[in-house]
């Protein structure tokens, strides 16, 4: 792997890399996987950069669609993961404010704008976003937090 590549998966290490015949590579990582920022449980696997993923939460599996996971296609410049629905880009929002990646978080926050109601599985995951949010009172956390709420403005319909 690339530096490139090993740095953008720092947020999503429990990710399977997947490469096809022409080279082109993706992420495919568990939706069931739900990240937290504090530990709040036995149940949960605590990865790098304080982030925990609880994998037997019922209530969080129960607003999941039968499709478990994520495809994330991987740009060419190996700098980006592409997402390609509202739900996938939510769980990359959240999976980079668990891991503190503020940067990021404010790059993925115009991906998460929508003109419709949120399914059971993006309304949780906006959810699972805020309480992301409030446990964390670093500066770069608030900003975050505006942008979010400035595309939120913006949107027609609130999460």
């Amino acid at each position: 792997r690339s530096a490139a590549l090993a740095q953008l998966l720092r947020c999503v290490p429990h990710a399977v890399l997947l490469e096809d015949g022409q080279g082109d590579i993706s992420v495919l990582v568990s939706a069931a996987a739900r990240p937290l920022v504090s530990a709040d449980g036995a149940a949960a696997e605590r990865l790098p950069g304080g982030c925990l993923l609880r994998r037997n939460d019922a209530a969080w599996l129960e607003a999941l669609p039968q499709a478990r996971h994520y495809l994330y296609p991987v740009h060419p410049s190996q700098s980006l993961l592409c997402s390609s629905t509202l739900a996938s880009s939510l769980y990359l929002l959240l999976l980079t404010l668990a891991h503190r990646r503020y940067d990021d978080t404010l790059r993925l926050s115009d991906a998460c704008s929508a003109d419709t109601r949120p399914s059971a599985e993006e309304a949780q995951l906006w959810r699972a976003v805020v309480e992301a949010g409030l446990s964390d009172s670093h500066p770069e956390a608030h900003a975050a937090r505006l942008k979010l709420w400035l595309v939120q403005r913006r949107s027609l319909v609130a999460p």
